[in-house]
């Protein structure tokens, strides 16, 4: 069995860590605990870390989970482990755009909104893969955090929307 040759990518730094650019391949986990659980969250990343995971992903899909964020980031960095900003920094952008982007939904349409959230998505999503900028890497994961974190609950309005009309 041969080994398919590599493909040229850009590099991108996360952390102290490079990814693609032919760096050497990065051995990265997903925690599948609860990540609004900060005790498990943690424990479970020192433990991956520790058995030589270089990246650990966790889920953010509900408030409680963003807000568990920062104070597992704190708490790896008490017990001595690197921690990078990228997953801060996407949740920040969720914090910041999902309350005025969900206002301005209430008042213009929410099919039409989400048609334009998706399309605005695209753009900072192809500037990450050409952008070789540390300063803007961050400022459009933050922007993708924002549109991403905002496309659900966005949604949920309007299923719901839908329901009371045919109530």
């Amino acid at each position: 069995m041969s080994i398919s040759p590599r493909n040229q990518t850009h590099p991108v730094m996360v952390g102290n860590i490079q990814v693609g650019g032919g760096a050497p391949i990065v051995v990265q986990s997903m925690t599948n605990t609860d990540t609004a659980d900060i005790e498990k969250s943690v424990q479970q990343i020192m433990e991956l870390s520790i058995a030589g995971s270089e990246l650990v992903r966790v889920t953010v899909n509900t408030e409680e989970a963003a807000k568990a964020v920062p104070e597992i980031h704190n708490r790896l960095v008490q017990q001595g482990f690197s921690v990078p900003n990228i997953m801060s920094t996407l949740v920040t952008g969720g914090f910041a755009l999902q309350y005025p982007l969900g206002k301005l939904s209430d008042r213009l349409p929410r099919t039409q909104m989400l048609t334009i959230i998706s399309l605005i998505c695209v753009i900072p999503s192809i500037l990450l893969i050409v952008n070789h900028n540390e300063i803007i890497t961050y400022l459009m994961i933050f922007l993708v955090g924002g549109l991403v974190f905002t496309i659900y609950p966005i949604s949920i309005a309007l299923v719901c929307d839908h329901i009371d009309n045919k109530s």
